[in-house]
């Protein structure tokens, strides 16, 4: 075999790095497709290896178990949400856009039918599945406070009450809510014209707060 025939049979054989992302990103979509559908403890990694089409081995070697893709799934679904985000800058003048932004943005994914099979799964496997909730949280909604921290920090004058605690009101604030009348059952979807107004009501009462 010639060294251009070695080189072609190996690139061929060699998935790229393109390649590697997207089965990995299929083998996520799959595992939360199961788990949101059958819970955590109901689904094996033998059902999503089946479905996704991968090797069992595959998912050990790439996250070490069940609990682990389970939070792989969370962090890559956070990750798609924190991405959106306005970036935080030194010195900005401009909290009640960021904040209307930044609440949509939540408010929107959080009351998506997908979202809401993740929260009744982790609440639901949280008495038997302690850690499975940690690493929900982690993953999820700590990150989304983090990011509303660094936004809000960078607009607040010395001597403001602590940012982390801010975050959170103005987070439960959007979110609390309309998430249980969501979760519930008896709550109807909200167009982007209603989720626009309503964020809008919670960033002027956050805002008063600021100011008192």
């Amino acid at each position: 075999m010639t060294d251009l025939m070695k080189k072609t049979v190996g690139k061929a054989g060699r998935p790229s790095r393109g390649e590697m992302a997207g089965r990995r990103g299929q083998l996520l979509a799959k595992a939360l497709e199961l788990f949101t559908k059958q819970g955590f403890a109901g689904t094996s990694l033998d059902q999503i290896a089946s479905q996704a089409h991968v090797a069992k081995r595959t998912i050990y070697e790439q996250f070490g178990g069940k609990e682990e893709l389970f939070a792989a799934t969370i962090e890559q679904a956070a990750t798609a949400l924190i991405s959106r985000f306005p970036i935080p800058k030194a010195r900005c003048t401009d909290l009640k856009q960021d904040l209307q932004e930044i609440g949509c943005l939540v408010l929107d994914y959080v009351l998506q039918s997908r979202s809401l099979a993740i929260y009744r799964l982790v609440v639901g496997e949280s008495g038997r599945q302690p850690k499975l909730a940690r690493l929900f949280y982690e993953h999820g909604p700590a990150r989304v406070i983090s990011c509303v921290v660094s936004l809000i920090a960078s607009y607040l004058p010395e001597g403001a009450p602590e940012p982390v605690c801010l975050a959170r009101d103005f987070i439960a604030q959007v979110v609390l809510e309309k998430q249980q009348r969501a979760l519930m059952g008896f709550a109807g979807k909200m167009d982007r014209a209603e989720i626009a107004d309503e964020v809008a009501r919670n960033v002027t009462n956050f805002l008063a707060t600021l100011q008192t």
